[in-house]
């Protein structure tokens, strides 16, 4: 009975000297753990990523598109700068198309504002476009003056109708360099160093090119 027993005991010790040491499997744990937090990390890092190269781009889209609509919008109503105000403006088919551009400049603002909103692009934008809805409302202001009213009342809606070459230009100017500062991007030289407003309307509210060059 003495050697059975001392057999028993000798297997304890063999069967308890042979188990996996606890610091093991604390280490693989520790790397599993490791492991999630790494595979967490990228995924996190690459949809960020991929969230601002989607940004970088619908902002170059859109604004492209919208400076392309405004100055479409621009061209329509440039042969009238220089009319007198009694003088007839656009025929119906030319107000159609001013009305289907301002919806057009409305709705690529929009998107403007889903991948830009907050920043000095989605305001410089804001700015544009409201020059064009001073536009029309300057156009349809025109439509309900009548024969009594004075050549000055018509000039100021005729001015507020129209659009000045030197601040559409300068608008989408300040939108590109707002543009290109978002995008980290070397901003091309800014047209008026004063940063004149985009006003579309009565001539002696806005500032003057030649007050421009001589700053």
């Amino acid at each position: 009975m003495v050697p059975m027993l001392r057999q028993n005991v000798i297997v304890h010790e063999i069967s308890l000297s042979t188990s996996t040491p606890w610091h093991i499997y604390g280490a693989a744990v520790l790397a599993g753990l490791i492991a999630i937090v790494g595979w967490i990390a990228v995924h996190y890092f690459s949809k960020k990523r991929d969230q601002k190269n989607w940004q970088r781009t619908m902002i170059t889209e859109t604004v492209s598109e919208f400076i392309e609509l405004s100055q479409e919008r621009f061209h329509l109503v440039e042969p009238y700068l220089h009319t007198k105000p009694m003088d007839p403006l656009w025929d119906k088919d030319v107000e159609n198309q001013l009305k289907s551009i301002l919806q057009k400049l409305k709705l690529t603002h929009q998107k403007i504002l889903l991948c830009a909103y907050g920043t000095t692009v989605a305001s410089k934008s804001q700015d544009v476009l409201n020059a064009h809805m001073s536009s029309d409302w300057g156009i349809r202001m025109l439509k309900k003056l009548t024969f009594h009213h004075t050549d000055p009342e018509r000039q100021k809606y005729r001015n507020m109708a129209t659009l000045y070459d030197f601040h559409v230009m300068n608008g989408h100017n300040e939108l590109l360099r707002a543009t290109q500062r978002e995008l980290g991007q070397r901003q091309i030289p800014s047209m008026n160093l004063q940063g004149a407003t985009v006003v579309y309307g009565d001539p002696t509210t806005t500032k003057s090119t030649e007050t421009a060059s001589g700053a």
